[in-house]
């Protein structure tokens, strides 16, 4: 899909529309971002088989689109994964109890998959509240149709929640559809206008055709994209902004990454010139993104205030005990309706960022679940 420096203005449109209006724009959903344990996918195939896997499985067909314990035993032996055998076998007898038609599948997060529990469950860095009974709970993203070839095709992101649940399941609905009810303080609404029309107002015509480029690297540096996004999600975890004169120094941050050690000394000095003449040469180009970006994340964060404002409303609450104490954010999902990506779906997430943000306090769990990690590229 084509680069649009458009696309992260119009989804913060959206979620504000949303929430201002009271209403979901046309091409447009909103739902509730779950900080879920193992990613995976179920349902019943066209002969009325049963099926459970990783997200990654294109469909009901795929090797790894499991229909049996035996095969998830197999699977799990054969490739030293034994955590298949206690996620998987679980998920497979829920997914037999589910009220599933031929043909019909998910995709979602386990945030819970035990026989017991102690009235909550932490997947990863949220720790949920959970009710009497409990032996699964599983959060839809979204509800998809096998075709004929039993790939899966999507539907929407509002599942019917209600065919998956069951005796032991816990299945939260997460749409935000005008089921729930949000509104907008006006000052907070003002707050966000101010923000989205200055991130506008920052992608001048040329900023936006240099942004389009820098996935490419021809007005760069064909490494320049991969250093860009590393930096982004530093800042993302730390200051919660991006700043030139950061960028540059991050230079220093991103050459002593394992894969940047490896290069020979000509290449890799090469490599760090190469990334700081694209600064210096784009340095008002850089400035006018970074501007929108600062001015949309604000936006975002206003956004996440007032949602925290109606949890009340969700079938998912976080534990009083929970290391993080909001919800992780929300999913705004975009048809495109334009162009030749039209009627393709483009998801944007919207978390907190910066030091009280989810990816600080993500990045601080791994820590401490984990310990210390290899360096990585």
């Amino acid at each position: 899909m084509d680069v649009d420096p458009h696309r992260a203005i119009r989804h913060v449109e959206a979620v504000h529309h949303r929430f201002k209006k009271g209403k979901t724009k046309k091409n447009h959903q909103l739902t509730l971002k779950i900080d879920g344990g193992m990613s995976v996918a179920g349902g019943m195939d066209h002969q009325g088989n049963h099926f459970v896997g990783y997200k990654g499985i294109d469909g009901s067909e795929h090797e790894n689109a499991f229909k049996s314990e035996e095969q998830i035993h197999e699977y799990a032996k054969k490739n030293n994964k034994p955590h298949y055998v206690w996620e998987m076998i679980p998920l497979l007898r829920h997914v037999k109890g589910m009220k599933l038609k031929p043909g019909q599948a998910f995709q979602g997060d386990i945030v819970h998959n035990a026989d017991s529990h102690e009235g909550h469950a932490q997947p990863n860095t949220i720790k949920y509240k959970m009710g009497k009974g409990v032996k699964l709970s599983l959060a839809v993203h979204s509800e998809h149709a096998l075709d004929k070839d039993g790939k899966f095709q999507k539907k929407t992101n509002y599942a019917s929640t209600e065919n998956f649940s069951g005796e032991g399941r816990h299945v939260p609905n997460l749409a935000m559809d005008e089921r729930v009810k949000l509104d907008l303080h006006k000052d907070r609404h003002e707050k966000i206008q101010h923000h989205i029309e200055s991130a506008k107002k920052a992608m001048t015509p040329e900023t936006i055709k240099f942004s389009k480029s820098i996935i490419h690297g021809d007005t760069t540096h064909k490494k320049f994209f991969d250093f860009l996004q590393q930096y982004s999600n530093h800042e993302a975890r730390t200051t919660g902004s991006r700043d030139v004169d950061r960028m540059r120094k991050h230079v220093d941050v991103y050459m002593n990454k394992a894969a940047q050690k490896k290069l020979a000394p000509k290449s890799h000095d090469a490599l760090r010139q190469g990334l700081h003449d694209a600064i210096d040469r784009n340095e008002h180009h850089f400035h006018n993104m970074f501007s929108a970006h600062n001015h949309l994340t604000q936006a975002s964060n206003h956004l996440l205030d007032q949602l925290g404002q109606h949890h009340d409303q969700f079938d998912i609450h976080v534990h009083e005990e929970s290391p993080y104490k909001r919800h992780e954010g929300v999913v705004s999902s975009e048809k495109e309706t334009k162009g030749k990506n039209r009627g393709d779906e483009v998801q944007a997430k919207l978390t907190r960022q910066g030091p009280d943000g989810f990816s600080k306090a993500n990045k601080d769990n791994e820590a401490i679940r984990f310990g210390p990690k290899q360096e990585q590229s």
